[in-house]
Formats: structure tokens, sequence, C-alpha cells
């Protein structure tokens, strides 16, 4: 299954016809896994208990992330909250971008970008 960031640079060219340079947005990927694993699957990686927990899906990218820690049991914690401020951060950045970008591809189409209330 393709990545939310995937999905819309995939919209956005094939319908908008706007690119979008998506950089280092990949830590959204497994941002977006966490919250799933936090909010859906009570902070625990294990979704296959037929598996161990090595085998279990992001096991690996879990593990080589610094900002987090797997349990012995599965469990997942956020161990670097400067990792959720950057992560934040990182979230506006592109938001602003993207945002920026449309824009200017908009206006390059003769539309207004000004907004009024």
């Amino acid at each position: 299954m393709k990545s939310i960031l995937d999905r819309i640079r995939v919209y956005m060219e094939a319908v908008l016809c706007i690119k979008i340079a998506v950089g280092e947005w990949h830590r959204f990927d497994i941002n977006a896994e966490v919250r799933h694993k936090i909010v859906h699957n009570n902070s625990n990686i294990i979704t296959d208990y037929s598996r161990t927990l090595e085998e279990q899906p992001k096991y690996t990218a879990f593990m080589q992330n610094p900002a987090f820690n797997v349990s012995e049991t599965g469990f997942i914690f956020v161990r670097e909250l400067r990792y959720l401020q950057e992560s934040h951060n990182a979230a506006i950045a592109f938001v602003n971008q993207t945002f920026e970008t449309v824009k200017v591809e908009m206006r390059k189409r003769g539309f207004s970008t000004t907004i009024t209330y």
C-alpha cells in the first residue's frame, strides 16, 4: 500500500499536473505507522501473533530509529521528545512548501490566490 505522501504526490501530478518535491518527507510514513500502532493497536507493533516480534511488519524500521524503543513484548515508545517536535516542524514545513507550490502553479494558470474572508 502506498503511503499518504505517495498518494498525495500521485494525485497532484495526475489530476492537477503539479509536481511536489517530497524530499525527506519519508519520516511521515514511519510517524503515521507509529501513530496507527499507538491509536489502533494499543501501542504494540504485533499484528500477527503467529509470527515472532522480529518478523512483524516495520519491525526493522522501528528498531533502527533511535527515537523509538520497542519492548520485548512489542510495545513501542517514543523516547525522544525532540523527535516529536522535529516531526511537527517538518510537517508544517511540508504543508507550507506544498501550499506555496500550488499557489505558484495556480497563478501561472491565471487563478487568483488571494483569500478573502
